[in-house]
């Protein structure tokens, strides 16, 4: 988890990410792998990869949908998220996160080597 005064990003670990089922127009399920889940500004945005192709949205394509409180037993919300500035700001916190996480794995390999 990356944490700083303004974002806190949760990654999802690759062979354990969370599925989400979403629905096209035509009421078809797409499910897409919930990679992160980031906090920003006090609201809470999935970042979402599909989980299988998907007509207009590439395999490493990122999709970023804000998640509204749900209401007793419903399902959880989203909302697509469409202003550039924000959607950017949530991705670079992302990948802020993804460069901390990397660091910290090769610094615990080096650790592991030394020790060897």
């Amino acid at each position: 988890m990356s944490k700083n005064d303004e974002y806190v990003v949760d990654l999802m670990p690759e062979d354990n990410a969370e599925i989400i089922t979403l629905y096209d127009e035509e009421e078809n399920e797409i499910p897409f792998y919930q990679i992160a889940c980031v906090e920003y500004n006090n609201e809470f945005y999935a970042m979402l990869q599909p989980a299988v192709e998907v007509e207009g949205i590439e395999e490493d394509e990122v999709i970023v949908l804000k998640m509204l409180e749900a209401k007793d037993d419903e399902d959880d919300l989203f909302e697509p998220v469409t202003d550039e500035k924000l959607l950017d700001e949530i991705y670079q916190a992302y990948i802020k996160a993804v460069e901390e996480e990397e660091e910290e794995y090769d610094a615990e390999d080096e650790d592991e080597e030394d020790e060897e």
